[in-house]
Protein backbone atom coordinates (compact mmCIF):
# COMPACT_ATOMS: atom_id res chain seq x y z
CA UNK A 1 0.00 0.00 0.00
CA UNK A 2 0.85 3.38 -0.83
CA UNK A 3 1.75 5.80 1.50
CA UNK A 4 2.44 9.43 -0.37
CA UNK A 5 0.26 11.98 0.94
CA UNK A 6 -2.44 13.42 -1.15
CA UNK A 7 -1.78 17.03 -1.24
CA UNK A 8 -5.44 18.95 -1.76
CA UNK A 9 -3.61 21.80 0.48
CA UNK A 10 -0.54 23.58 0.37
CA UNK A 11 2.11 21.51 2.11
CA UNK A 12 4.59 22.77 4.04
CA UNK A 13 7.95 24.09 2.30
CA UNK A 14 11.40 25.25 3.75
CA UNK A 15 10.75 28.85 1.58
CA UNK A 16 7.35 28.91 4.29
CA UNK A 17 9.66 29.58 6.86
CA UNK A 18 8.18 32.09 9.64
CA UNK A 19 10.22 34.60 11.80
CA UNK A 20 8.98 37.16 13.88
CA UNK A 21 11.53 39.38 16.01
CA UNK A 22 11.05 40.22 19.46
CA UNK A 23 13.99 42.58 19.81
CA UNK A 24 17.29 43.53 20.00
CA UNK A 25 19.61 45.10 23.48
CA UNK A 26 21.18 47.21 24.26
CA UNK A 27 19.11 49.95 23.09
CA UNK A 28 18.91 53.85 25.03
CA UNK A 29 15.54 55.53 25.25
CA UNK A 30 15.10 58.74 26.81
CA UNK A 31 14.29 62.42 26.57
CA UNK A 32 17.37 63.41 24.58
CA UNK A 33 16.25 60.39 21.92
CA UNK A 34 17.08 57.12 21.08
CA UNK A 35 20.79 55.24 20.65
CA UNK A 36 20.47 51.57 18.67
CA UNK A 37 22.68 49.23 19.33
CA UNK A 38 25.36 49.95 16.84
CA UNK A 39 25.91 53.54 18.50
CA UNK A 40 26.06 52.51 21.78
CA UNK A 41 28.98 49.44 20.99
CA UNK A 42 30.50 52.49 18.76
CA UNK A 43 30.63 54.83 21.54
CA UNK A 44 31.66 52.17 23.78
CA UNK A 45 34.71 51.66 22.04
CA UNK A 46 35.49 54.64 22.55
CA UNK A 47 35.27 54.84 26.11
CA UNK A 48 37.74 52.13 26.84
CA UNK A 49 40.10 54.99 25.42
CA UNK A 50 37.99 58.10 27.01
CA UNK A 51 36.74 56.38 29.88
CA UNK A 52 33.56 59.25 29.46
CA UNK A 53 29.85 58.00 30.01
CA UNK A 54 28.36 56.77 26.50
CA UNK A 55 25.68 59.92 26.56
CA UNK A 56 29.06 61.94 27.59
CA UNK A 57 30.61 60.75 24.20
CA UNK A 58 27.91 60.91 22.17
CA UNK A 59 27.12 64.99 22.91
CA UNK A 60 30.70 65.27 22.46
CA UNK A 61 30.48 63.58 18.61
CA UNK A 62 26.84 65.91 17.95
CA UNK A 63 29.71 68.58 19.32
CA UNK A 64 31.86 68.36 16.54
CA UNK A 65 29.65 68.28 13.90
CA UNK A 66 29.79 66.47 10.80
CA UNK A 67 27.87 63.33 9.32
CA UNK A 68 26.93 61.41 12.38
CA UNK A 69 26.18 58.11 10.62
CA UNK A 70 29.80 58.17 9.05
CA UNK A 71 31.51 59.06 12.35
CA UNK A 72 29.58 55.41 13.79
CA UNK A 73 30.66 53.52 10.78
CA UNK A 74 34.21 54.70 10.88
CA UNK A 75 34.46 53.59 14.27
CA UNK A 76 32.91 50.42 14.10
CA UNK A 77 35.47 49.71 11.43
CA UNK A 78 38.41 50.35 12.96
CA UNK A 79 37.05 48.30 15.59
CA UNK A 80 35.75 44.96 13.81
CA UNK A 81 39.19 45.05 12.26
CA UNK A 82 41.28 45.00 15.52
CA UNK A 83 38.89 42.04 16.41
CA UNK A 84 37.15 43.47 19.90
CA UNK A 85 34.79 40.79 20.22
CA UNK A 86 32.92 42.23 22.46
CA UNK A 87 31.98 44.95 19.64
CA UNK A 88 29.68 42.10 18.19
CA UNK A 89 28.52 39.73 21.28
CA UNK A 90 27.28 42.24 23.21
CA UNK A 91 24.22 43.02 20.99
CA UNK A 92 21.92 40.46 21.11
CA UNK A 93 18.95 39.83 18.76
CA UNK A 94 15.81 37.63 20.04
CA UNK A 95 13.43 35.83 17.61
CA UNK A 96 10.84 33.08 16.89
CA UNK A 97 10.70 31.17 14.09
CA UNK A 98 8.29 28.54 12.32
CA UNK A 99 9.75 26.13 10.54
CA UNK A 100 11.53 22.85 10.09
CA UNK A 101 13.45 21.03 13.10
CA UNK A 102 16.42 21.02 10.88
CA UNK A 103 16.85 24.67 11.96
CA UNK A 104 17.25 23.10 15.91
CA UNK A 105 20.23 20.93 14.23
CA UNK A 106 21.85 24.34 13.01
CA UNK A 107 21.10 27.01 15.76
CA UNK A 108 21.33 25.10 19.24
CA UNK A 109 24.95 24.53 19.00
CA UNK A 110 25.88 27.93 18.70
CA UNK A 111 28.01 28.83 21.50
CA UNK A 112 26.54 32.75 22.53
CA UNK A 113 23.38 31.61 21.97
CA UNK A 114 20.25 30.53 23.70
CA UNK A 115 17.51 28.21 22.28
CA UNK A 116 14.14 27.41 23.71
CA UNK A 117 12.48 24.50 21.17
CA UNK A 118 9.43 22.24 20.65
CA UNK A 119 10.11 19.27 22.23
CA UNK A 120 9.49 16.25 20.53
CA UNK A 121 8.88 14.60 24.15
CA UNK A 122 5.65 16.82 24.26
CA UNK A 123 4.83 17.53 20.89
CA UNK A 124 2.46 15.34 18.28
CA UNK A 125 3.56 14.62 14.87
CA UNK A 126 1.40 13.77 11.78
CA UNK A 127 1.52 13.64 8.18
CA UNK A 128 0.32 16.98 7.59
CA UNK A 129 4.04 18.04 9.92
CA UNK A 130 5.69 17.27 7.09
CA UNK A 131 8.04 20.05 5.79
CA UNK A 132 9.43 19.51 2.19
CA UNK A 133 12.51 21.58 0.78
CA UNK A 134 11.77 23.23 -2.22
CA UNK A 135 14.55 21.89 -4.19
CA UNK A 136 12.60 18.51 -3.31
CA UNK A 137 9.03 19.76 -3.99
CA UNK A 138 9.75 20.79 -7.56
CA UNK A 139 11.10 17.44 -8.63
CA UNK A 140 7.90 14.79 -8.77
CA UNK A 141 10.11 11.87 -8.44
CA UNK A 142 11.95 13.73 -5.47
CA UNK A 143 8.81 14.52 -3.38
CA UNK A 144 7.36 11.06 -3.81
CA UNK A 145 10.08 9.35 -2.52
CA UNK A 146 10.69 11.91 -0.03
CA UNK A 147 6.79 11.87 0.99
CA UNK A 148 6.50 8.15 1.37
CA UNK A 149 9.58 7.91 3.04
CA UNK A 150 8.19 10.87 5.99
CA UNK A 151 5.03 9.40 5.90
CA UNK A 152 6.03 6.03 6.97
CA UNK A 153 8.67 7.22 9.46
CA UNK A 154 5.17 8.72 11.14
CA UNK A 155 3.23 6.21 10.71
CA UNK A 156 6.05 3.81 12.52
CA UNK A 157 6.81 6.31 15.26
CA UNK A 158 2.92 6.89 16.17
CA UNK A 159 2.65 3.35 15.97
CA UNK A 160 5.03 2.29 19.19
CA UNK A 161 3.31 5.63 20.52
CA UNK A 162 -0.02 3.40 20.62
CA UNK A 163 1.89 0.26 21.69
CA UNK A 164 2.94 1.76 24.64
CA UNK A 165 6.58 2.85 23.78
CA UNK A 166 7.67 5.79 25.89
CA UNK A 167 8.00 9.11 23.95
CA UNK A 168 11.28 10.36 25.04
CA UNK A 169 12.50 6.86 23.15
CA UNK A 170 10.11 7.00 20.40
CA UNK A 171 10.85 10.68 18.97
CA UNK A 172 14.59 9.67 18.53
CA UNK A 173 13.52 7.77 14.78
CA UNK A 174 11.73 10.81 13.95
CA UNK A 175 13.40 12.92 11.56
CA UNK A 176 14.00 16.40 11.08
CA UNK A 177 12.14 17.63 8.80
CA UNK A 178 9.19 18.17 10.03
CA UNK A 179 7.51 21.08 11.87
CA UNK A 180 9.01 22.78 14.84
CA UNK A 181 9.00 26.06 16.67
CA UNK A 182 11.76 28.20 18.65
CA UNK A 183 12.68 31.24 20.33
CA UNK A 184 16.56 31.90 19.85
CA UNK A 185 18.95 35.06 21.37
CA UNK A 186 21.61 35.49 18.54
CA UNK A 187 24.52 38.19 19.10
CA UNK A 188 25.23 39.78 16.07
CA UNK A 189 28.78 37.54 16.53
CA UNK A 190 26.58 34.15 16.54
CA UNK A 191 25.11 35.48 13.61
CA UNK A 192 28.35 36.01 11.32
CA UNK A 193 29.11 32.62 12.71
CA UNK A 194 25.85 31.01 10.63
CA UNK A 195 26.57 33.48 7.92
CA UNK A 196 29.75 32.10 7.53
CA UNK A 197 29.74 28.50 7.67
CA UNK A 198 26.63 29.08 5.46
CA UNK A 199 28.55 30.66 2.86
CA UNK A 200 31.34 27.63 3.22
CA UNK A 201 29.35 24.88 3.37
CA UNK A 202 26.36 26.14 0.83
CA UNK A 203 25.85 23.13 -0.91
CA UNK A 204 25.66 20.79 2.00
CA UNK A 205 23.26 23.31 4.87
CA UNK A 206 19.69 23.24 4.66
CA UNK A 207 18.14 25.93 2.80
CA UNK A 208 16.44 26.82 5.00
CA UNK A 209 19.31 28.35 6.86
CA UNK A 210 19.92 30.57 3.34
CA UNK A 211 16.09 31.46 3.81
CA UNK A 212 16.38 32.31 7.66
CA UNK A 213 20.31 34.41 7.27
CA UNK A 214 17.90 36.38 4.28
CA UNK A 215 15.20 37.59 6.50
CA UNK A 216 17.71 38.56 9.19
CA UNK A 217 19.51 40.55 6.90
CA UNK A 218 16.60 42.34 5.85
CA UNK A 219 15.65 43.43 9.20
CA UNK A 220 19.19 44.69 10.42
CA UNK A 221 19.19 48.09 9.49
CA UNK A 222 15.95 48.43 10.78
CA UNK A 223 16.90 47.55 14.18
CA UNK A 224 19.71 49.75 14.00
CA UNK A 225 22.83 47.43 14.03
CA UNK A 226 23.45 46.94 9.76
CA UNK A 227 27.01 48.76 9.70
CA UNK A 228 27.85 46.50 12.57
CA UNK A 229 26.75 43.09 10.87
CA UNK A 230 28.63 44.82 7.60
CA UNK A 231 31.89 45.44 9.19
CA UNK A 232 32.24 42.39 10.92
CA UNK A 233 31.48 40.29 8.10
CA UNK A 234 33.98 41.86 6.49
CA UNK A 235 36.51 41.93 8.60
CA UNK A 236 39.45 39.02 7.56
CA UNK A 237 38.99 37.89 11.38
CA UNK A 238 37.31 33.77 11.73
CA UNK A 239 33.93 33.96 13.72
CA UNK A 240 33.63 31.27 16.67
CA UNK A 241 33.21 27.93 15.30
CA UNK A 242 30.46 25.47 16.32
CA UNK A 243 29.60 22.23 15.52
CA UNK A 244 27.92 21.75 12.43
CA UNK A 245 27.26 18.15 10.75
CA UNK A 246 25.86 19.89 7.71
CA UNK A 247 29.62 20.02 5.96
CA UNK A 248 31.71 18.67 2.79
CA UNK A 249 32.34 14.83 3.50
CA UNK A 250 35.42 14.59 1.26
CA UNK A 251 37.54 16.89 4.06
CA UNK A 252 38.49 14.82 6.83
CA UNK A 253 38.73 16.12 10.58
CA UNK A 254 39.98 15.38 14.14
CA UNK A 255 37.24 12.94 14.72
CA UNK A 256 37.75 10.68 11.45
CA UNK A 257 41.61 10.88 11.79
CA UNK A 258 41.31 9.29 15.09
CA UNK A 259 38.44 6.80 13.75
CA UNK A 260 41.06 5.43 11.51
CA UNK A 261 43.27 4.19 14.61
CA UNK A 262 40.51 3.53 17.18
CA UNK A 263 37.51 0.44 17.09
CA UNK A 264 33.80 2.34 17.43
CA UNK A 265 32.47 3.00 20.68
CA UNK A 266 33.22 5.49 23.29
CA UNK A 267 37.00 5.95 24.17
CA UNK A 268 38.88 8.36 26.24
CA UNK A 269 41.51 9.57 24.03
CA UNK A 270 43.81 12.03 26.59
CA UNK A 271 43.33 13.11 30.43
CA UNK A 272 44.95 15.79 31.87
CA UNK A 273 44.03 16.36 35.69
CA UNK A 274 46.26 18.56 38.05
CA UNK A 275 44.86 17.30 41.34
CA UNK A 276 46.44 19.60 43.52
CA UNK A 277 46.48 19.37 47.38
CA UNK A 278 44.03 22.70 48.07
CA UNK A 279 41.24 20.85 45.62
CA UNK A 280 41.60 17.31 47.18
CA UNK A 281 40.41 19.11 50.64
CA UNK A 282 37.68 20.76 48.92
CA UNK A 283 36.22 17.50 47.90
CA UNK A 284 36.68 15.73 50.39
CA UNK A 285 34.93 18.40 52.29
CA UNK A 286 32.61 17.59 49.41
CA UNK A 287 31.89 14.35 50.25
CA UNK A 288 31.56 14.94 54.36
CA UNK A 289 29.22 17.99 53.66
CA UNK A 290 27.58 15.20 51.64
CA UNK A 291 26.81 12.33 53.67
CA UNK A 292 25.88 14.98 56.55
CA UNK A 293 23.25 16.79 54.91
CA UNK A 294 21.60 13.46 52.95
CA UNK A 295 21.40 12.27 56.32
CA UNK A 296 17.68 13.05 57.21
CA UNK A 297 15.24 15.06 54.74
CA UNK A 298 15.00 18.29 57.66
CA UNK A 299 18.76 18.80 56.99
CA UNK A 300 18.87 18.43 53.21
CA UNK A 301 16.05 20.86 53.45
CA UNK A 302 17.48 23.18 55.63
CA UNK A 303 21.43 23.34 54.04
CA UNK A 304 20.80 22.15 50.09
CA UNK A 305 22.28 25.31 49.61
CA UNK A 306 25.47 24.75 51.08
CA UNK A 307 26.72 21.56 49.43
CA UNK A 308 25.39 23.93 45.82
CA UNK A 309 27.57 26.73 46.71
CA UNK A 310 30.47 24.58 47.22
CA UNK A 311 30.17 22.90 44.09
CA UNK A 312 29.79 26.73 42.67
CA UNK A 313 33.08 27.15 44.17
CA UNK A 314 35.31 24.38 42.91
CA UNK A 315 33.78 24.93 39.47
CA UNK A 316 34.77 28.20 39.32
CA UNK A 317 38.46 27.85 41.05
CA UNK A 318 39.63 24.58 39.43
CA UNK A 319 37.38 24.17 36.09
CA UNK A 320 40.89 23.51 34.26
CA UNK A 321 42.51 21.15 36.68
CA UNK A 322 40.47 18.56 34.68
CA UNK A 323 40.34 18.10 30.91
CA UNK A 324 39.48 14.90 29.36
CA UNK A 325 38.97 14.22 25.16
CA UNK A 326 36.64 11.68 24.65
CA UNK A 327 36.15 9.53 21.31
CA UNK A 328 31.92 8.80 20.76
CA UNK A 329 29.58 7.45 18.67
CA UNK A 330 26.31 8.34 19.25
CA UNK A 331 22.88 8.15 17.11
CA UNK A 332 21.87 11.41 15.80
CA UNK A 333 19.23 11.43 17.66
CA UNK A 334 21.00 11.62 20.93
CA UNK A 335 23.58 14.52 19.38
CA UNK A 336 21.03 16.51 18.80
CA UNK A 337 20.69 16.65 22.55
CA UNK A 338 24.56 16.87 23.39
CA UNK A 339 25.23 19.86 20.69
CA UNK A 340 23.09 21.84 23.28
CA UNK A 341 25.63 21.45 26.01
CA UNK A 342 27.62 24.65 24.78
CA UNK A 343 29.97 24.46 27.17
CA UNK A 344 31.89 21.64 26.07
CA UNK A 345 33.40 21.80 22.72
CA UNK A 346 32.50 19.39 20.15
CA UNK A 347 33.90 18.34 16.64
CA UNK A 348 31.45 16.26 15.22
CA UNK A 349 31.53 14.44 11.83
CA UNK A 350 30.05 15.35 8.59
CA UNK A 351 26.31 13.89 8.34
CA UNK A 352 26.90 12.92 4.78
CA UNK A 353 29.89 11.04 5.38
CA UNK A 354 27.99 9.01 8.41
CA UNK A 355 25.13 8.51 6.01
CA UNK A 356 27.62 6.85 3.05
CA UNK A 357 29.39 4.90 5.37
CA UNK A 358 26.52 3.46 7.14
CA UNK A 359 25.22 2.38 3.73
CA UNK A 360 28.31 0.98 2.67
CA UNK A 361 27.93 -1.40 5.47
CA UNK A 362 24.47 -2.30 4.90
CA UNK A 363 25.53 -3.13 1.70
CA UNK A 364 28.09 -5.41 3.02
CA UNK A 365 26.03 -6.83 5.83
CA UNK A 366 23.28 -7.93 2.99
CA UNK A 367 25.64 -9.29 0.58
Amino acid sequence: MKSIIPYKMKPLLTSDLKVKFLGITPVLRDKTGVLSPQEIVALSALLTFKGKSIKKLFKDLKKKGGDLNERIKGILQKSSLRGHASIATTPSLCLTYEGSKFLDWVLTGLYFSSSLVSSGRRTDTTEKDIVFPEEIWRNKKAREIYSKISADNIKLHNYFLSKGVIKDEVRKILQQGIYGTGIIQLPIESIIAIKREYMAEKKWMPEEVGFLIKQIEKKLKELGIGWLYATRLAAPRPAYPYPNVFKNPLKSNIVRELRKKEAHGTKIISVDASLTPGLKTKLINVNKLWQKIFSSPTKIKKNWSDILSLYQEISRDYNSALSVKILSTVPMGIWTEKKRHRSCHQVIESLYYCVNRASKKEESVSH
